[in-house]
């Protein structure tokens, strides 16, 4: 299996899978999404270096902060779309075209060029949790490092046997450009924890943690991630989080109400841990985890020596 096959089973599926849209028809939909959004915005800056007309302010704005990296993908890529297939890419994608104002900068760049038709249905809120969903998964059933994930980069951990210590094989090369920010990891827990993955929803928030500066933020993400893991059950790891928490922000009132839930929930707790799957499932999707991170290593090696023809 190619990472290109890789993201395009799991990121479309999930993306739309509330939408109850086939899954080929969203592969489409996510490419013609990138399609779209690149053609409105080249032929707006065509527009403008051309001094057809005005342009309204919100419309020159969202064309300004387009990056040419999305417009003018690499000429040496084998992949033209690579970017709607990018697990961060396609998630990026969503966030910006999920914006309150979007479908109205497409009508004022479709009332400005006239023709061709270039309208699209833009993806809702829905669409962007999902997509968030998708990422969050493909993490997880991948064991993909967090930190390069989140700067552009798929590396998958693989464990080694008789150390402690994952090797970092790289299946793609960096692109920088293709950065999570602290909201996008925040809200990845944030999304993971109301699909009740709490232990995917705590991975998020430590990372968040570790690259947030301000106290706001960083006691955000440490009372999420204290909720979650009160959620499993792990009620000393979600105290000792608050306890923490409140010596950053003592006066926090609420954390104090959070910390003292957990505090009762802890005192009646009857010992039982929360409820997992059934072991041999466990054991399967294991296997099965592990057999899908070895099928992209071993292609990701075929590739190295012979080139695109090992697809």
């Amino acid at each position: 299996m190619s990472l290109r096959l890789l993201i395009w089973f799991l990121v479309p599926a999930t993306l739309y899978a509330a939408k109850n849209i086939g899954y080929y028809s969203a592969i489409v939909r996510v490419e013609h999404l990138l399609l779209a959004e690149r053609k409105m915005v080249g032929k707006v800056k065509q527009h403008i270096s051309q001094g057809l007309g005005e342009v309204t302010g919100d419309l020159r704005s969202y064309v300004d902060s387009y990056g040419d990296d999305w417009l003018h993908p690499p000429r040496d890529h084998d992949d033209p779309l690579h970017l709607a297939h990018h697990p961060v890419g396609a998630y990026l994608l969503i966030k910006r075209l999920s914006q309150e104002n979007v479908q109205d900068i497409f009508q004022q760049a479709q009332n400005l060029i006239g023709k061709p038709n270039i309208l699209v249905q833009v993806p809702d809120q829905e669409d962007l949790e999902m997509s968030a969903f998708a990422l969050v998964r493909l993490q997880a059933i991948y064991n993909l490092d967090i930190h390069s994930l989140a700067h552009g980069q798929i590396v998958m951990a693989m464990a080694v046997p008789q150390s402690a210590q994952p090797r970092l094989v790289a299946i793609s090369s960096p692109e920088p450009f293709l950065a999570l920010d602290l909201w996008d990891t925040m809200f990845l827990g944030n999304v993971a924890s109301d699909q009740n993955h709490f232990e995917d929803a705590i991975r998020w928030y430590s990372y968040a943690l570790g690259s947030a500066y301000g106290l706001k933020e960083k006691v955000d993400a440490m009372s999420k991630m204290a909720s979650a893991h009160a959620k499993l059950k792990q009620y000393d790891q979600s105290l000792a989080i608050y306890q923490e928490a409140l010596q950053l922000d003592p006066n926090n009132q609420i954390l104090y109400a959070d910390y003292d839930d957990t505090l009762q929930l802890a005192a009646v707790d009857d010992g039982t841990v929360a409820e997992e799957d059934d072991p041999e499932l466990k054991a399967l999707v294991a296997k099965s985890q592990h057999l899908c991170r070895l099928d992209v290593v071993q292609v990701r090696v075929c590739h190295v020596y012979w080139g695109p023809q090992c697809s």
